[in-house]
């Protein structure tokens, strides 16, 4: 291959790799199926071959717009090989196979599945495709009760609260009350989990000058405490029972300014449970 300065050819025999290859008269290209180099390759050779039959069965051909298939980290390869080592269909098929066949080697398995966290910039229902089509590759399959299961524990302690209910419900009814949290986090209807803990985190942080480093400790811990039991309604406990508990330690601790700031919380705290309670019954969400 002929260089220009420090760049490769541009020349079209030399970015072609089988340049004297045409469509046969009246051949309408299909539209294909990408591989980007993430799956399993012989089934992408599958597709490919059955989408090609039109072809009439002829190796260069099959060969020559096999790229039209490929995207990403596959093209690249492709474009990097030598042709002429490829005599036949089946020497490039191999070649590939060989090339991508860790995709095959990697086997899912259930445990897996349950560290497939949703990403950040992920919708929903794009978290749901990604995560279900990995579930697929299970061996043994799994049945829906089994997989709902782990999907649930998949998901990060916002979701998984408001899911947790959807045991034994079927996959896809989980997958519509996981997209309405997601539209629920997004109003500002429901506090995620994340945002709550930085909350309580903060509260004794701005009166650390007012306490001791063990009070200041005692603070933050307590908080963290009544904000988990209010976030979670399935571990109900009566305001009134903490404030007489708080009062208690407040008076044992000889700080009273404890007592007043987490009464302070824990009424916040109520009203927000009040909220996310009127919110479940306006959507018609049995509170437990």
């Amino acid at each position: 291959m002929q260089g220009i300065g420090s760049q490769m050819s541009v020349s079209y025999k030399d970015l072609c790799l089988f340049p004297e290859v045409q469509l046969p008269a009246g051949f309408k290209m299909p539209k294909f199926d990408f591989y980007d180099g993430h799956e399993d390759p012989v089934a992408h050779l599958r597709g490919y071959c059955s989408k090609m039959r039109g072809a009439g069965g002829k190796d260069k051909l099959f060969m020559a717009y096999f790229s039209q298939s490929l995207s990403g980290a596959a093209v690249e390869w492709y474009t990097r090989q030598d042709a002429s080592r490829w005599y036949t269909w089946d020497d490039m098929a191999h070649a590939f196979t060989r090339h991508f066949q860790y995709n095959i080697e990697i086997v899912m398995d259930r445990m897996s599945l349950t560290k497939m966290e949703k990403k950040p910039n992920e919708s929903f229902r794009e978290y749901r495709l990604r995560w279900r089509e990995q579930a697929a590759r299970v061996n043994p399959p799994m049945e829906e009760k089994e997989m709902v299961g782990y999907f649930l524990q998949a998901q990060d302690p916002t979701y998984f609260r408001h899911l947790i209910t959807a045991v034994g419900m079927p996959f896809n009814d989980v997958v519509k009350m996981g997209e309405m949290v997601e539209d629920e986090l997004k109003s500002s209807k429901i506090m995620s989990y994340s945002a709550l803990k930085a909350t309580t985190q903060a509260i004794p942080n701005n009166i650390g000058s007012l306490l001791g480093q063990k009070e200041h400790d005692d603070v933050a811990m307590l908080l963290m405490v009544l904000a988990m039991l209010m976030w979670n309604p399935v571990a109900k406990m009566s305001c009134l029972v903490i404030g007489k508990t708080l009062h208690l330690l407040a008076s044992w601790r000889g700080v009273l300014v404890v007592y007043f700031v987490v009464i302070s919380v824990v009424q916040s705290l109520t009203q927000l449970l009040e909220r996310y309670q009127q919110t479940n019954i306006e959507a018609g969400t049995p509170i437990n």
